[in-house]
């Protein structure tokens, strides 16, 4: 019985150690979502920007085209 209570203490350490492992783990994976979420709004704020650039530009084109 003893060892039994020694095996089961020893179980519990384990699983303890398991449990905030992963809860390490799940912390840094919210952080790194939270990095790309942020690095995927910069992109897509740069992304829109060219698009209107490259419309203005396509306007600008056609307006010239129709001036000359």
């Amino acid at each position: 019985m003893k060892r039994e209570l020694e095996k089961a203490g020893e179980q519990e350490i384990f699983l303890t150690e398991l449990n905030q492992l992963q809860s390490g783990s799940m912390n840094g994976t919210q952080e790194e979502f939270d990095a790309l979420e942020e690095e995927h709004k910069f992109e897509m704020l740069t992304q829109n920007q060219y698009e209107h650039m490259i419309d203005r530009m396509r306007k600008d084109l056609i307006s010239s085209q129709l001036r000359s």
